[in-house]
C-alpha cells in the first residue's frame, strides 16, 4: 500500500505524542520488567569490593591465590508481540476514543522495544488475526509497523478473543514477550487460551476503558448503539432501577476479568480515555521492576 501523506501524518504524531512515555520506559525500567532468555558466561575477574562472594570461582582462586569471580551477563535477545484489539467497540470514547488509546499505547511498547534493541512485532486483532507483523529489530521495522496501525481499515467489527489467541499461539512458538491491549469487551470463552498464552509467554494486559461507559448519567431518553454490532436501544436514563443494574453488570464484568488475571498470574492494568495515560504506565512498570503483584488489578 503506498502510504498517504495523511496516514503518513498520523504515524509522525503518533511517535512524537508517545516519544516521552518511551524514554521514560526504556531508561525507568523497560530492561529490568523484560528479562531475556537466561545469562551466559562472560569472563573471569579478580574479586572486586562489593562483588557477590557466591559468583567466586574457587579453582582459579586457589591456583592463582587471589580470588576471582566468574561474570555472567543477560543474553537478551528479546521478542516482544503487541497485540492491538482493532474491533468496533474501540470506536467509543468522549475526549479520545478508546482505539486512539490503544494505538498510543500499543505505540508505546514497539517504539520502547525497538528502542532497547529487541525484535518487535504486532497483531491487529478483531474476531480473526486481520494483520500479523513479525518481530524484527530496527527503526524502520518499527515505524512499518506503526504504519501498518494507523491505516488499517478493519475487515470486521466483530470480537473473538479466544480465536485471535488460539491462532496467535500457534505462530509464536518461542518464549516472547505479549503485551495485550484492549477493552476486553467480549464474550468469547476466551479464559483457556488467555491461560495458556500466560504458561509459555511474560504477558501483560493493558485493558482501555471510557469513564462514560461505566456509568450512565441521569440525562432522560437516549440511543444506546452497540459499537460491534450496531444494534441500538432506547433508554430511559432517569430509571435509577436501570443505573443501578448496569452499574452491577460493570462491577461484575470488572471483577471476572481481575479474577482471571489472578489466576493465570498476568499483570494487568487499566487505563481510562480520560486519564494521564503515561504517568499510569510508567507508575505500572516500575511496580512490575519491583517485583510487586500487579495482576488481578483490572
Amino acid at each position: 500500500m503506498t502510504p498517504t501523506p495523511q496516514t503518513l501524518q498520523r504515524v509522525a504524531n503518533l511517535e512524537i505524542s508517545t516519544r516521552q512515555l518511551v524514554n521514560g520506559i526504556v531508561s525507568g525500567a523497560y530492561n529490568s520488567v523484560f528479562h531475556g532468555r537466561g545469562i551466559e558466561f562472560n569472563e573471569i575477574r579478580e574479586y572486586r569490593y562489593g562483588d557477590d562472594i557466591r559468583a567466586i570461582d574457587w579453582n582459579v582462586t586457589a591456583r592463582l591465590d587471589r580470588p576471582y569471580i566468574k561474570e555472567f551477563i543477560e543474553e537478551r535477545d528479546l521478542q516482544v508481540y503487541v497485540i492491538a484489539d482493532v474491533s468496533g467497540s474501540g470506536s467509543f470514547g468522549s475526549a479520545t476514543s478508546k482505539q486512539d488509546r490503544i494505538d498510543e499505547v500499543a505505540a508505546a511498547v514497539l517504539l520502547s522495544a525497538q528502542k532497547s534493541g529487541d525484535r518487535a512485532g504486532m497483531f491487529l486483532t478483531t474476531d480473526r488475526i486481520e494483520e500479523f507483523v513479525p518481530a524484527r529489530r530496527g527503526r524502520r521495522h518499527a515505524m512499518s509497523a506503526l504504519f501498518c496501525l494507523v491505516s488499517h481499515r478493519p475487515e470486521s467489527r466483530m470480537t473473538d478473543l479466544a480465536a485471535c489467541l488460539e491462532g496467535i499461539a500457534k505462530i509464536v512458538k518461542r518464549r516472547s514477550v505479549i503485551v495485550l491491549v484492549s477493552d476486553l469487551i467480549d464474550e468469547s470463552a476466551y479464559a483457556r487460551p488467555l491461560r495458556h498464552l500466560a504458561r509459555h509467554h511474560d504477558m501483560v494486559v493493558i485493558r482501555v476503558v471510557d469513564s462514560h461507559e461505566r456509568g450512565i448519567p441521569d440525562v432522560g431518553l437516549i440511543q444506546l448503539e452497540d459499537g460491534e454490532t450496531g444494534e441500538q436501544m432506547l433508554v430511559d436514563t432517569s430509571d435509577e432501577s436501570f443505573r443501578q443494574a448496569y452499574a452491577g453488570i460493570v462491577a461484575r464484568k470488572d471483577a471476572e476479568i481481575a479474577s482471571l488475571m489472578s489466576q493465570c498470574r498476568i499483570d494487568s492494568i487499566r487505563i481510562g480515555t480520560d486519564s494521564d495515560y503515561e504517568s499510569q504506565l510508567l507508575r505500572f512498570f516500575r511496580m512490575r521492576k519491583r517485583g510487586e503483584a500487579t495482576h488481578g488489578r483490572l
